[in-house]
């Protein structure tokens, strides 16, 4: 099972999903635009390419995964507060009704 990360191309989520890559850990991570993640797919990384603002990607990001480390970009919008906290919210939604259905 993988860990899924949503901000590969960002200096955090890229520097985390080296070293987990660095560690032996499977991981998938979702990108808008699949050339950005390159590297990491070279390196054994499983890539959903979209925005995580879609729910059917979101679902198939977290499908049958371990674990997640979300963080959520910050865009230059006037609503940035609500929208992440949206955001987040489905994302934790998601990963909920994926983790229940896993268990069933």
């Amino acid at each position: 099972m993988p860990i899924v990360i949503n901000t590969p191309t960002s200096n955090i989520g890229r520097a985390l999903a080296s070293r987990l890559l660095d560690a032996g850990e499977s991981i998938r991570v979702l990108s808008r635009d699949r050339k950005k993640v390159d590297e990491l797919t070279r390196r054994g990384a499983s890539v959903v390419e979209g925005s995580f603002e879609e729910p059917a990607l979101l679902s198939e990001a977290l499908e049958a995964r371990r674990r997640c480390f979300w963080l959520t970009p910050p865009p230059a919008r006037p609503d940035y507060y609500d929208w992440a906290v949206s955001c987040a919210r489905h994302a934790a939604m998601t990963a909920k009704k994926a983790a229940s259905v896993e268990q069933s």
